[in-house]
């Protein structure tokens, strides 16, 4: 099987790629922890800690 793949070539366009991408994974992510059977206030704290996380840094990007 071949697959063409058109990557974006403006820097606007590869900004926006990136956020797209980004927005999939947190709705993955949210899905994910939805599913998961601890309780809401464990879920809430799960989701507090990977935003901190990731504003302070400690994520990789």
């Amino acid at each position: 099987m071949k697959i063409i793949v058109h990557y974006p070539t403006s820097e606007n366009m590869k900004k926006e790629l990136a956020n797209r991408v980004a927005e999939i994974h947190a709705d993955a992510a949210i899905q994910y922890i939805e599913k998961l059977t601890c309780p809401t206030e464990q879920k809430d704290a799960l989701i507090r800690s990977i935003i901190s996380e990731k504003q302070n840094g400690k994520m990789n990007e």
